[in-house]
């Protein structure tokens, strides 16, 4: 994850939160990506999804891997 998908959907949203579980995968969309906000959290924890504090909308999960970057 480097935040592509992010990326996407913020051209398109009035907010976005993407999240990965790996620390490394969050630091490089932090980087590629400064104008989003990243956190590290497994998509399908709803619990830890409510702990950021947002009233979440709309929730998209892609599970596609690499997100066609290698």
């Amino acid at each position: 994850m480097s935040g592509t998908t992010a990326a996407i959907l913020a051209a398109h949203c009035k907010e976005v939160i993407g999240t990965d579980v790996s620390h490394d995968c969050i630091k490089r969309a932090r980087e590629m990506h400064p104008g989003i906000r990243f956190e590290v959290l497994d998509g399908f924890d709803v619990y830890a999804a409510l702990q950021l504090g947002k009233r979440l909308t709309k929730i998209y999960i892609d599970i596609s891997g690499l997100s066609g970057e290698v």
